[in-house]
């Protein structure tokens, strides 16, 4: 960019990068939290299936 300094323009990047890191850490944070609450609520709905027909079970081992 014409007219800046190069200490502003580099600070300029930094403050643009450090961003961008805190935005794409909380997302890695939330799609975390994301999948570990469908994999419980999965867990969870395998469970209460296997003992709801336990008959099954023994019938497919």
């Amino acid at each position: 960019m014409p007219g800046l300094a190069p200490e502003a323009l580099s600070q300029a990047y930094a403050a643009a990068f450090q961003r961008l890191l805190t935005v794409l850490s909380a997302l890695t944070v939330l799609s975390a939290l994301v999948v570990a609450l469908f994999l419980r609520g999965v867990a969870q709905t395998q469970t209460e299936e296997t003992d709801a027909n336990p008959a099954l079970d023994s019938a497919c081992s």
